[in-house]
């Protein structure tokens, strides 16, 4: 072959080339549009494709929010998880079977239910923390490790609440406990209006029935073949005598919590079942005695002969009518001799 036959048999090869390359169209996909792309069909062929296809679209718009899987086409944005790079916040009940482990901050606005076991990596010691201690509530509601000893018994008097935390070391033994009397306010009249007539709270016991004559809840009474009734200083018969057991009758003959009554703490006791009242600035503070008339009491002390003096509380407060006294019968008493 003549180099003239070569040289025109490669550029006709070349130019054939050329031509292959500049001329032959990539077929259209059946999505294909404006701005398409290159794709794969089933067959194997290159053609052309729409710009979204194969990609994945978002159900949802809400900032921070975590991606879940929807489909294979489709990643929902959850709106009620959300994180922000710092916080992740949840808008509904997390539930878990195994343990949660938590090392930063989780915020939830309804109830976290697990049935496994929660560590947390973050919990401060408090300052009486030791071996053996046990998660605890401080005055910044934040958890914190606290001792092992019983934790202090705090509320306000009859129904109200109490936020009063003492800085004294408390407690010291699993006895402790505070009644807040100051809930309502701490000038004479405030404390009694958190409880009414007969309602008392502290150590009380349920034994026995009440005599028909205790007819008032309030009534001091006594304890006689396990049957409660009304005590008098002057009687000193085994039905109504002041030197026996006396308690304070939390309900009355036949009443649902028949036998119920207050062996020592805080009661308000209603004008009629006092006497010799005279006001707060002189009773506050006094002791009170048995009456004369069965199941009431007095600030006075009894002179008349044979009649029992025995103190069994001092007067807390009174709005002036009703009264609240610590009831605390004393174990001592006397008989007058005139």
């Amino acid at each position: 072959m003549s180099i003239k036959d070569w040289t025109a048999g490669k550029l006709q090869r070349q130019t054939r080339t050329l031509i292959a390359f500049t001329t032959a169209r990539i077929p259209s996909g059946s999505i294909a549009g404006p701005g398409s792309y290159v794709g794969l069909s089933t067959d194997r062929t290159l053609v052309l494709t729409s710009s979204s296809g194969g990609g994945i679209s978002f159900n949802g718009s809400t900032a921070n929010g975590v991606v879940t899987y929807g489909s294979p086409t489709v990643a929902d944005v959850e709106s009620n998880l959300t994180f922000d790079g710092s916080t992740l916040a949840v808008t509904g009940e997390i539930s878990g079977s195994s343990t949660l482990k938590l090392h930063r901050d989780i915020t939830t606005a309804a109830t976290l239910n697990v049935t496994g076991t929660i560590t947390a990596a973050g919990i401060a010691s408090g300052s009486i923390a030791g071996l053996g201690s046990y998660v605890g509530l401080n005055t910044s509601n934040q958890l914190v490790l606290t001792s092992t000893v019983a934790t202090l018994a705090r509320r306000g008097l009859g129904t109200t609440t109490t936020t009063y935390q003492p800085t004294i070391t408390l407690p010291l033994s699993a006895y402790d406990s505070i009644t807040d009397c100051s809930v309502g306010g701490t000038g004479a009249g405030n404390a009694i209006t958190a409880v009414v007539d007969g309602q008392g709270s502290g150590e009380m016991i349920k034994l026995g029935t009440f005599h028909v004559g205790v007819t008032t809840k309030g009534h001091i009474v006594m304890l006689y073949n396990a049957m409660w009734y009304p005590a008098d200083r002057s009687d000193s018969s085994y039905s109504s005598a002041a030197d026996a057991m006396l308690a304070v009758a939390l309900d009355v003959n036949n009443g649902d919590d028949e036998g119920l009554v207050l062996l020592r703490g805080v009661v308000r006791i209603a004008s009629t079942l006092m006497n010799g009242f005279t006001d707060a600035a002189t009773d506050i503070g006094r002791p009170v005695y048995l009456s004369t008339t069965a199941g009431e009491y007095d600030m006075a002390v009894s002179s008349t002969n044979n009649d029992i003096v025995r103190i069994v509380g001092h007067m807390l407060d009174t709005d002036g009518t009703d009264h609240l006294i610590y009831f605390n019968p004393s174990n001592d008493w006397v008989k007058v001799s005139s």
